[in-house]
């Protein structure tokens, strides 16, 4: 994947709509309803703390945690801050190579996905959150997350172009967004196995981190974007 690029604060005007998709994300939100609702089954009957990689922060203790729900879009129809690049994704053993649609997915409490996360509060104020934990102990913590239908949903922003000024095919920390909000060859890697492996683990562990920070993708196109994962060939 590409290496992150840091990139000189400007003007973002956020305007423009998203195209409508039709039929082409239907399988896949379907899919991604059943997987969430394999993941809440395999969590485990009791919460937790395990050992994180030294440094780590659970994404629960940190402004991540329901930042966008609680910044609600108030007068505009896309909302434009905070917004939050999502970069370094390092995904567990556990979903590269469990990573089947089909498969009932057990993830443990000490299976973690580690990543880094840059939240903007304008076009030149920002702040670097260098290794963020989502864990299954988060999850039993805070199963409310986990809204299957709804949730999954989400997730297929991948295919709408983000309205107003981006970086193009550029993918940077911010303050501005790419054109989409995840890599386009990560998309076609992800449907050209229908879903299954490596790839489709790793789109449904973006759905999860959406879940956490309160992703909504009728008002939060510019807001959430992924720039790059570490362990994804």
């Amino acid at each position: 994947m590409s290496s992150l690029k840091a990139q000189s604060p400007s003007g973002d005007p956020g305007s423009g709509s998203p195209q409508d998709n039709g039929n082409q994300t239907g399988g896949i939100g379907t899919k991604l309803g059943h997987f969430f609702n394999k993941v809440t089954s395999g969590l485990g009957d009791k919460a937790q703390d395990k050992p994180r990689a030294a440094g780590s922060v659970s994404i629960l203790d940190t402004k991540l945690d329901k930042l966008l729900a609680n910044n609600p879009a108030t007068s505009s129809r896309f909302a434009q801050w905070p917004r939050i690049a999502i970069s370094d994704i390092e995904l567990p053993a556990s979903i590269l190579h469990n990573a089947g649609m089909g498969q009932s997915i057990h993830i443990a409490p000490d299976d973690c996905v580690y990543f880094k996360a840059t939240i903007w509060t304008s076009e030149t104020e920002s702040e670097a959150l260098d290794k963020v934990s989502l864990c299954g102990s988060d999850m039993q913590k805070a199963p409310d997350r986990l809204r299957p239908a709804e949730r999954a949903q989400s997730a297929l922003q991948v295919l709408v172009p983000i309205p107003g000024d981006t970086t193009g095919a550029q993918r940077t920390t911010g303050p501005k967004p790419p054109k989409y909000f995840l890599d386009q060859s990560f998309v076609s890697q992800n449907n050209s196995t229908g879903g299954m492996g490596p790839y489709g683990g790793a789109f449904r562990t973006v759905a999860m981190i959406e879940t956490f920070v309160g992703y909504e993708p009728h008002s939060d196109l510019r807001r959430f974007w992924v720039v790059n994962f570490t362990n994804l060939n």
